[in-house]
Parts: C-alpha cells; sequence; structure tokens
C-alpha cells in the first residue's frame, strides 16, 4: 500500500505545480539580466503596424467600418421589382464595380419596398448579409422561386428607383 501513496503524493505535488495560481513553471518572464552588448544605434526604421484582418475595424472618426464584402466567386442575379430599366441599370453597376459578376437580369415576379437580398443555399447567407448590412437592405434565404444557380439573388425595391 506504501507504494501507492507515494504515487498519488507525487502526482498530487505534479498537479500542485501546473495548476496553482501563479501558473507553474510555465508562464514566460522577461529576462532581468542587462544584455551583455548594448545596441550602439536606435533603429531608423519604424516597425510595420498590422493592419485589420477581416471583421469590422474602426475608422480614424471612431465608427466601425462594415466588414468587408465577400465576392470572390460569387455569382449574382439581379431582379427589377419596380419595372424601371435606370434602377436595374445602376444596381448592377453598383454590384459589378464591388467586384461581384452579375451573369443574369431579370423581372421580379412581386414588387419590393425594401431591396432585398436572397441566398441561394446555407454557405452563402453569410455573403448576402454582408452585401445587405453595407447598404441597410433586407436579406433571407432564396424564395422557392429563385434559381439556385446563382450564389445570392439582389431584388431592386423601390428604395433604389430614385433617380
Amino acid at each position: 500500500m506504501l507504494p501507492w501513496v507515494l504515487i498519488a503524493a507525487l502526482v498530487g505535488i505534479g498537479v500542485w505545480f501546473v495548476v496553482r495560481p501563479e501558473g507553474g513553471g510555465l508562464r514566460a518572464q522577461p529576462s532581468t539580466q542587462a544584455s551583455p552588448e548594448p545596441s550602439s544605434s536606435p533603429t531608423l526604421t519604424p516597425s510595420p503596424t498590422p493592419g485589420p484582418t477581416g471583421g469590422s475595424a474602426e475608422k480614424d472618426d471612431g465608427e466601425v467600418a462594415p466588414p468587408p464584402l465577400i465576392t470572390d466567386g460569387v455569382t449574382v442575379q439581379v431582379l427589377n421589382s419596380v419595372r424601371t430599366g435606370g434602377a436595374q441599370d445602376r444596381m448592377v453597376d453598383r454590384l459589378v464595380a464591388l467586384g461581384f459578376a452579375v451573369p443574369y437580369e431579370a423581372e421580379a415576379s412581386t414588387a419590393y419596398g425594401s431591396t432585398t437580398v436572397f441566398w441561394s443555399y446555407p454557405e452563402a447567407e453569410r455573403v448576402a448579409r454582408r452585401l445587405a448590412e453595407r447598404f441597410g437592405w433586407a436579406a433571407g434565404p432564396r424564395p422557392g422561386n429563385l434559381s439556385p444557380d446563382v450564389t445570392i439573388h439582389v431584388v431592386v425595391g423601390r428604395d433604389e428607383a430614385k433617380e
């Protein structure tokens, strides 16, 4: 029985060293020793400052910038629900300028008051929501009457029909 007590005591001491409040011997501490030879000249080149790596970034005026749009490999169908060619053409031009591919344009079967972005499949939801958030549009899953052959559908509403 004595060997088991000895093993239990050693395990207990090991656990105590790992989980004690000070973190055991696993924490990194800055060196308190002086360097053997100090640097004789300061660095003239400033260190690069890392930029945003995704998500929202704070602008200079304190506002939070919207997350970046996802456009790589995204195909868009633009549907015109306001029956004016100008609104549809402006929407296509805007989306192409942002980097989206717009291979399909058509008339919408229903009139929309607000421009709406529909995603065709679950993986495209983030694409649709980011675009909708950028412009204050609505977003939702694709209704059954829209083709699943494109990533997202943008239905131009009356809010974008202004000239």
